[in-house]
Order: C-alpha cells, then structure tokens, then sequence
C-alpha cells in the first residue's frame, strides 16, 4: 500500500504541478498567435496529453470512479489498442470488490499488458475476471511467441506480480513454453475480501 500512496503522490504532482506549467505554457503560445508557433503548439499538446495519461496510470482515479470493468477497458485503450493487439474481455463479477482488490486486478492487468507489449508479439489478449467457487479469479492469455516459464519466472516483471498478489492473499500462477503464448491466473478466495476492505 505505501507504494501506492507513493504512486498517487507522484501523479498529483504530475497532475497538479507540470500538467499546470504545460498548460499556462500552452496559453502563453496561443496568446502570441504566430503561425510559425503552430508545430510547437501541436507537439505541447501531445506532451500535455502524455502527462495526463502518465498520471492517470500511475494513481488510476478511473478504477476508483468507474469501477474495474471500465478502468481496464481505459486500459486496454491507452496500452493494446495502439498496438493493433486486440483484446476480448469478460468480466463477471456481481459482488462489490473492495478497492485493493479492484487495485490488484487493475495492476495485475497492467503489468500483464505491459509484458505482453514488450515481449510477446501477440495478436490478441484474451482477459477475464469471474466468481468461481474458490473465489475472485483472474485471466490473462496471449497468442503470442511464449517462453520457458523457468527460465524467466524470477524476472523483475513477473516477480512484482507475485509479490503483490501474495500481500493480497492471493496466488499467482504463470504458464507458458516457447510458440504457446502465456497464460497469468490469479485467484483471490472470497475470505481475503473482506480483510482487504479495510484497507
């Protein structure tokens, strides 16, 4: 949780304090109105726009005003769609998740997305997150290039996962060989939901 709060300090000041300076950056230039300025408006914007998306992966306010479903469909367009990777989702869950919980699929997902991007080659992602009998679950397959799940498990990605699904009181299970694309299940039994909601 601290890096967390960590995290939403340092999209506040993203937010807050260079987003700010871009902007009144921005208003200076438009008050010059010289056509020469147009290429140096146009690329301030795309540099106001990153930060903004910066910040919002950082500190997801969007998972916490949208909800999870939402939040990963925002996701999905801010990190795949850009790509050309295609992802079909399902999401079934009828109960209220606790937000660390909503937290840990969301960043569950985003590190999953980001590995994928950097390293798979995929065309398509499928994710779901459903109720089972043992609890919440989470689902990530690609169909991309794969890898010895072995050789790389200890990896810095892949152990950030499982270090923060073993704080929640989940388990996280990586599955995958070389040309059979990845598979990341998490299951979260429904007794951690209520010990997660008070924090």
């Amino acid at each position: 949780m601290q890096q967390e709060q960590e995290r939403a300090y340092f999209a506040r000041e993203l937010h807050d304090d260079i987003g700010q300076q871009l902007i009144a950056l921005r208003a200076q230039i438009d008050s010059l109105q010289n056509p020469q300025l147009k290429q140096i408006q146009e690329g301030l914007l795309q540099v106001i726009e990153s930060t903004r998306n910066l910040s919002r992966i950082m500190h997801p306010t969007i998972l916490f005003d949208l909800g999870l479903e939402r939040a990963l469909a925002w996701l999905n367009r801010q990190l795949l769609q850009p790509t050309g990777v295609r992802l079909q989702s399902r999401y079934d869950v009828t109960i209220k998740l606790p937000n660390a919980v909503s937290l840990l699929l969301f960043r569950v997902a985003q590190e999953s997305f980001v590995n994928i991007l950097k390293h798979s080659q995929a065309n398509q992602v499928d994710t779901k997150i459903i109720e089972t009998s043992q609890g919440i679950a989470l689902k990530i397959k690609d169909d991309g290039i794969g890898f010895d799940a072995k050789a790389v498990a200890r990896g810095i990605g892949l152990q950030s996962l499982k270090d923060r699904a073993l704080a929640c009181g989940a388990t996280l299970n990586i599955k995958s060989k070389p040309q059979s694309g990845c598979e990341i299940s998490l299951l979260l039994p429904y007794q951690q939901l209520s010990e997660l909601a008070d924090l």
